[in-house]
C-alpha cells in the first residue's frame, strides 16, 4: 500500500509540476497590440486579525496548507521560529492546529488537528474542499495525501 501511495504521489506531484509549467509561459505571454499600452493594477491589502489564535500560531505561520472551502477560509500546519529566528539559531516549529477564519467576527476558531504536525505540503482545490498533499515534518518528508470538507457542523472532515 505504502508503495502504491508513493507512486500516486509521484503521478499527482509530476502532473502538478507540468501543469505549473504549461501556465507560465501562457500567463507571460503579450499581444503585439499591448506593447505600447500600460496597465496598472493596484492590490489592496488588509491585515487580517490574529483573535482567537493560540500560543505560537498569533506569531504567525509559513508554508501552512490552505484552502477556501464553501466560502470559507481555512489554514493548517505550518511552521515559525517563535524563539528567535532561524538564522540566529532558532528551532523550527511544526503545527497541527487547523483554524478557520470568521469574517463576520474577524477571529479564528479551531475546527480540528491534522493527523501530524506538518507544513510545506500543497494544497489543491476540488469540489467541495481540497487535497492537501505531502509535506514535511520535524524529521521526515511525509507521503499522504488527505481529501479535506467541511462538515455541517463547520469542523473538518478528512
Amino acid at each position: 500500500m505504502k508503495n502504491n501511495m508513493h507512486t500516486v504521489l509521484s503521478g499527482i506531484s509530476r502532473w502538478l509540476f507540468v501543469a505549473f509549467l504549461a501556465a507560465v509561459p501562457a500567463s507571460c505571454r503579450h499581444s503585439k497590440s499591448d506593447t505600447n499600452h500600460s496597465e496598472t493594477m493596484q492590490i489592496n491589502w488588509e491585515e487580517l486579525s490574529t483573535d482567537g489564535l493560540q500560543g505560537n500560531l498569533a506569531k504567525g505561520v509559513s508554508a501552512a496548507y490552505a484552502a477556501l472551502i464553501n466560502g470559507n477560509l481555512i489554514v493548517a500546519g505550518g511552521a515559525n521560529f517563535p524563539e528567535k529566528l532561524g538564522f540566529e539559531g532558532g528551532r523550527k516549529f511544526f503545527y497541527n492546529d487547523i483554524v478557520q477564519f470568521d469574517a463576520s467576527t474577524n477571529k479564528w476558531k479551531l475546527v480540528g488537528h491534522l493527523p501530524d504536525s506538518s507544513a510545506h505540503g500543497v494544497s489543491v482545490p476540488v469540489a467541495g474542499g481540497a487535497l492537501w498533499i505531502g509535506g514535511n515534518n520535524a524529521s521526515q518528508s511525509l507521503n499522504k495525501v488527505y481529501a479535506v470538507s467541511l462538515s455541517p457542523k463547520g469542523t473538518v472532515k478528512f
